[in-house]
């Protein structure tokens, strides 16, 4: 699971949050890239930076708490991510801004 939802628009997010079914390791990282920006035909993706991504207390959900709200825009996060077992995965989720 997400926060905010992929697929879906939120109104100006203050963190990003990836839930996982089982924990993961500490060293489980995110990075969140602005794809499109309203009136900028051609905005060129953008790397979002001053957070750490961080693993919650249970073990299973990476958060990156965000020091001022997202402007609105479409996003990507690509999350790289590996299981108390070592086992290593990685995706992503879109979402939007409004």
């Amino acid at each position: 699971a997400s926060t905010p939802a992929a697929n879906k628009a939120a109104a100006k997010p203050m963190a990003v949050s990836l839930t996982f079914s089982d924990k993961i390791a500490s060293s489980s990282t995110m990075d969140i890239v602005m794809l499109t920006m309203p009136g900028m035909k051609d905005h060129p993706p953008m790397k979002i930076s001053g957070f750490t991504a961080g693993v919650s207390a249970d073990g299973k959900t990476l958060v990156a708490k965000l020091p001022r709200p997202l402007p609105v825009g479409t996003y990507v996060v690509n999350w790289r991510a590996a299981g108390t077992d070592g086992t290593p995965a990685t995706g992503k989720i879109n979402f939007a801004v409004k």
